[in-house]
């Protein structure tokens, strides 16, 4: 017992202390959290799969609506347009800590458009290229901007020789450049460049 109490407190010191030291989330980070957060909610059939099908960008931005406790981040999540141009759009904030806490469809259109992807959706491959981004982006001060300060990432397809893959574009709130990951029609990792 007289061991138990200092040990008890010392790990309770501990975790309260790696609790305040927390690094800040990046903004790479909580766009990827919302990519896990959609990814979730169509799993459940809580949202629209194509969120995940013809997802055609996600915009961030820090802070959120006043009535929202807590809420420290906005994502916005768009759908490809539909054939009238319209576009489906979700809203998704989350605490400081990246949870969810409230998702809300913001505008409902027609049913999202082209483009058909055929292997892997439009979510998948966007998670990928944060994956690559959030892995390299630490060692490139090229890339480090993006992880970051990314605001907005939005996914296109390319036919390059008949074979489709995905090009995701990221914009940063530091400079006017722009981070370009080119991924196979499978999610693999292509190639990046700043442009």
């Amino acid at each position: 017992m007289k061991t138990t109490l200092p040990v008890l407190a010392l790990a309770s010191l501990l975790l309260n202390a790696a609790a305040v030291f927390a690094a800040p989330l990046t903004n790479s980070h909580v766009i990827e959290l919302a990519v896990h957060r959609i990814e979730r909610l169509t799993e459940l059939k809580k949202i629209d799969t194509n969120y995940a099908n013809k997802l055609a960008s996600m915009s961030l931005s820090l802070g959120a609506p006043a009535d929202i406790a807590n809420g420290a981040y906005t994502v916005l999540i768009s759908q490809s347009p539909g054939a009238d141009q319209s576009v489906n759009q979700m809203q998704m904030i989350l605490g400081t800590d990246g949870k969810a806490i409230k998702e809300t469809i913001v505008k409902s259109a027609a049913p999202a458009g082209e483009p058909n992807w055929t292997t892997v959706s439009p979510l998948t491959l966007l998670e990928n290229a944060f994956h690559y981004l959030m892995e390299n982006g630490e060692n490139s001060a090229d890339l480090k901007v993006f992880v970051d300060s990314v605001v907005e990432a939005s996914i296109h397809q390319l036919n390059v020789d008949n074979t489709v893959q995905g090009q995701v574009l990221m914009t940063n709130s530091q400079n006017s450049k722009k981070l370009e990951i080119i991924l196979d029609s499978n999610g693999n990792f292509v190639s990046a460049k700043v442009i």
